[in-house]
């Protein structure tokens, strides 16, 4: 009994009625209807009050579990199908309910009884009639009219061949008709065993009835044409691909069209190495339709480089738990590692945002197969968190690798038994910090010397900036960022946006969180651009300054963070237009300001006074303060008035400045006075007197009558000075200046040649000039040779300082071993040491040329196998089973030297413990000995004293 529900979505929402599947409405609940799922409609409906279930066609039953009376098969999920038996032959229109089988008369077969049995014949409503026995081998009983005939479509006397036309033989159902098609088989003629017809070109099939490979539409058998970057590879061969009868070819699991060749929605570049055809838009999330970009791959290289592992040499550093060789220099002397290798790290040129591909090609020694594959060849560093690494399935014979920055070459070394998905990849390249290439393979020998060449990036670049033509395939471009987001792949903040992280984003278990959100400047309303990572705001205007625009210019004041043009407005110092202060600082009195910085001359809350000694009105348009300047000597102070800058003057003194005496009067010994008698002696020299008294007095009168005179002299007839002529002389004389100063040496000695000639004072000069020439050559011999003294001075500093640095690394590298290679030892053991090393050094010398007496060895029989190879190849295999043969073969040498090298390893490990545990049984055993020792002693005694004890005994006895 089931439980009363609502039913969703109907008007019946207080339980009053049952639910579908479900009957009998009373207090207790609903009975279940128990419809039959295939033969019921909807899956068990049924009539809500009788119960009797909706049927399906020709389905019968309360439960709609049987089919109807000549109907079978009610598992189809379509109703029952009919049997549609025979009505001459079969008994009765009943058939099997699941195979069909009609109800056969006697001597009927057939799924529908519709035909005679063999050896039977002439079907009616009684069945059909047995055959008499054919007297002539071969034959068989005609169904039809009983007569003895060839099976159908045979010949020969005992009908035992086939027609031309057929094949198939057999003994009483005869042959088949070949049936081949008259326009795709060259006859009507085809093979007796197989049925096979003989096909003309672009036709197949048994009758030659079907197109080609690569054709469609029979019989006229036109080209597929499907785009093979976009078909099912498994389709295809030799450029053709499989298609059906309408020309669809099968495409690949992102590409759509009747050719396959366009990209589904949401999908761009379609490649025919994509394995989907076309790759799926990424868009860091940000958008779901791009295309094909229209960049264009160019190259960017790196820098070849060299190491050599001998002294002087510098140790190598430890990164994402790699050994990595220096940055710079190109060439120097690297410190050698062991088996673990060192890795190149590629130059900051190539990191960044980068989606382009990788080549690389690594100049030394073959690898190792031991070491080759137990690290890898390439890792990338990216956005903090990613770490992926690359491992070539074979080794490169010429030491050159080929990368594509592509998904399905690379795995995480976080997760190596996880896929790395496009997204990783991606959000990788979008902050790539680090690549870096394997260096080394083997054991490092000293002076073995391992290098870097030909190493370039492919990056996507403008077909304006010289990129070598060929599309960059493969590199999206979004065509509807959002707001906020731009770059090809909507990776990067758009202008006026910056990059947002969560405080966490390290420890956020979506990766997309190592790239962050885009967020708009927040510069407050004072810029609209900042640094697309650090979102430090630029270009700030409205006259502000910091980080955030936050901050108002020096000699502005107010505050930025509030916004708006007029957030820092110019401080009125004490104008705006008449400033005497760089700064100001805000208070909470006043103007809400004062200036801070008053230039020299200027003083107040606002600079709005000047101090005493200048003068002026700042405080007025175009006013500034200036200095009073008072005459030391005429003024009482250096104080003036504060707006007019009068000066206050001693006695006697006038002028603004005080720097005048009155009528008759001079500055003498600093007093402005005319008689002498009141200056010391020491300073009557000092000064002139400008008095009427004294020797002074004459001359005055003189120059009084001069100052008449010239008053009444007439000047108007006297002709005016010749100004102008004076002018034009001083500028040609100027002009020839010049021209003489742009005389060269030689042209200034041919023209002052001919007057010089002769003179005394010449040839002096000439003396005088050659023996300044031969002190210059004996000068030049000195130079010389005080040159080559330098070089032969720098070439043995150079020299020494080599020696330094060999000791200083030869000291250096003691001391590393000393602090981490080794323990303080004695020089007796270092000694001993060295003869070791000397022994090992000799063994090794006969070690090598034993192996290579078996290296040549080894190449007589390598070369004699492959002989033996190139015959075995021409007489058993070709190359497609050579080849799987091969690498099936190279599979299992693989396997087994990776199984040997476990069993070796197991074995040393079992060895060691045993032997370990054979020390411990030994030193057990030993005191075992010992202790059995003791105990013998310790017996021995005791049978002593026994012995001893019993003597005692029989001594008492015989007392």
């Amino acid at each position: 009994m089931a439980s009363l529900s609502h039913y969703p979505k109907r008007a019946h929402q207080r339980c009053d009625q049952c639910r579908p599947s479900y009957f009998n409405f009373t207090d207790a609940g609903c009975q279940f209807c128990h419809c039959n799922i295939y033969g019921s409609v909807e899956d068990g409906k049924c009539n809500n009050v009788t119960g009797k279930c909706e049927c399906r066609d020709n389905v019968d039953g309360t439960m709609c579990e049987k089919c109807a009376d000549g109907f079978f098969n009610i598992t189809s999920g379509t109703g029952c199908q009919a049997c549609e038996c025979d009505p001459t032959g079969s008994d009765g229109e009943a058939c099997d309910l699941h195979s069909g089988q009609c109800i056969c008369k006697f001597g009927v077969t057939g799924l529908k009884c519709d035909k005679c049995q063999p050896n039977h014949y002439g079907l009616s409503n009684e069945g059909c009639k047995e055959c008499q026995i054919c007297p002539a081998p071969g034959q068989v009983c005609d169904p039809i009219t009983g007569e003895c005939v060839c099976p159908p479509n045979t010949v020969g006397e005992m009908c035992e061949n086939c027609t031309e036309n057929a094949w198939d033989y057999h003994p009483l159902n005869g042959c088949k008709l070949c049936e081949c098609s008259e326009v795709g088989s060259s006859n009507g003629k085809c093979d007796f065993r197989t049925g096979q017809c003989k096909c003309n070109n672009e036709f197949v099939g048994l009758r030659c009835d079907r197109c080609t490979h690569g054709f469609f539409g029979f019989p006229d058998c036109k080209p597929c044409d499907c785009d093979s970057a976009g078909t099912d590879p498994l389709q295809c061969k030799d450029g053709l691909c499989l298609c059906n009868e309408d020309g669809e070819c099968p495409c690949k699991k992102n590409v759509i069209g009747k050719k396959c060749d366009s990209c589904k929605e949401n999908t761009f570049s379609l490649e025919t190495s994509n394995m989907l055809g076309c790759t799926e838009c990424f868009c860091f999330n940000r958008s779901t339709t791009c295309e094909q970009s229209n960049l264009l791959w160019a190259q960017t290289y790196a820098e070849d480089r060299r190491a050599v592992f001998e002294e002087p040499w510098e140790y190598y550093t430890k990164a994402h738990n790699i050994n990595l060789l220096k940055d710079y220099p190109a060439r120097y002397n690297s410190y050698p590692t062991d088996a673990t290798p060192l890795y190149w790290p590629l130059p900051k040129s190539m990191l960044g945002d980068r989606t382009g591909n990788n080549r690389r090609g690594i100049e030394g020694v073959r690898p190792d197969n031991q070491y080759f594959r137990y690290f890898p060849q390439v890792v990338l560093i990216g956005n903090n968190r990613i770490e992926l690494e690359h491992i070539p399935l074979n080794i490169a014979e010429d030491g050159k690798y080929k990368v594509r920055l592509h998904e399905s070459e690379w795995r995480s070394r976080q997760s190596p038994e996880l896929a790395v998905t496009r997204k990783q990849m991606m959000i990788a390249l979008q902050n790539l910090q680090g690549i870096y290439v394997r260096g080394t393979y083997n054991y490092p020998a000293r002076g073995d010397a391992i290098s870097m060449t030909e190493v370039s990036l492919d990056v996507a670049v403008p077909e304006s900036s010289g990129a070598s033509g060929s599309t960059a395939i493969g590199v999206e471009q979004c065509t509807s960022c959002p707001q906020g987001f731009t770059g090809a792949s909507c990776q990067n903040p758009a202008p006026g946006y910056c990059r947002k992280k969560q405080r966490d984003y390290l420890n956020s278990p979506d990766d997309l969180s190592l790239v962050g959100w885009s967020e708009p400047c927040a510069c407050n309303g004072h810029s609209v651009t900042c640094h697309p990572e650090t979102c430090i705001c630029t270009n700030c205007e409205h006259n502000t300054i910091g980080d955030y625009c936050d901050q108002c210019k020096t000699g502005y004041i107010g505050d930025a963070r509030e916004g708006g043009a007029n957030a820092c407005t110019k401080c009125a110092c004490p104008l705006v237009e008449n400033s005497f202060s760089d700064t100001c600082k805000a208070v909470d009195y006043g103007r809400g300001y004062i200036c801070n910085s008053c230039k020299p001359g200027y003083t107040g809350q606002y600079c709005e006074s000047c101090v005493v000694g200048y003068f002026g009105e700042p405080s007025s348009p175009g006013g500034f303060c200036q200095s009073c300047d008072c005459h030391h000597d005429g003024s009482l102070h250096g104080a003036c008035n504060p707006l007019t800058g009068e000066c206050e003057c001693r006695p006697g003194v006038t002028g603004r400045d005080c720097s005048r005496c009155q009528h008759r009067h001079a500055f003498i010994g600093g007093v402005c006075t005319c008689e002498l008698a009141n200056v010391p002696h020491a300073e009557k020299n000092v000064g002139f007197a400008a008095c009427d008294q004294g020797c002074y007095l004459p001359l005055m009168l003189m120059v009084d009558e001069l100052e008449v005179t010239l008053a009444n002299q007439n000047f108007s007839n006297l002709r005016p000075i010749p100004w102008k002529r004076l002018s034009r002389i001083g500028n040609n004389t100027e002009l020839i200046s010049e021209f003489m100063k742009g005389l060269s040496d030689t042209n200034g000695e041919g023209e002052m040649g001919g007057i010089i000639k002769d003179s005394k004072y010449a040839k002096e000069a000439f003396a005088v000039v050659e023996g300044a020439r031969f002190q210059k050559e004996r000068m030049n011999k000195s130079a010389t040779s005080l040159e080559q003294f330098t070089v032969l001075a720098e070439d043995i500093i150079a020299e020494s300082q080599l020696t330094y640095a060999t000791v200083f690394n030869t000291t250096q590298f003691l001391k590393h071993f000393h602090m981490y290679g080794g323990t303080s030892v004695g020089g007796a053991t270092l000694d001993a040491w060295a003869l070791e090393a000397e022994a090992h050094y000799n063994a090794t010398l006969d070690r090598g040329e034993y192996i290579e007496k078996r290296h040549n060895r080894a190449e007589q029989e390598h070369k004699k196998t492959e002989e033996l190879l190139k015959k075995v190849l021409a007489n058993k295999l070709n190359d497609t089973s050579f080849e799987n043969l091969l690498n099936r073969s190279e599979e299992f040498d693989q396997w087994l030297e990776d199984f040997r090298a476990t069993i070796y390893d197991s074995a040393k490990r079992d060895t060691t413990e045993a032997e370990r545990m054979s020390s411990v049984v030994a030193k057990r055993i030993d005191r075992y000995k010992e202790v059995s020792n003791e105990i013998e002693k310790l017996r021995a005694e005791a049978e002593e004293d026994l012995a001893t004890a019993r003597d005692s005994v029989d001594q008492a006895k015989g007392r």
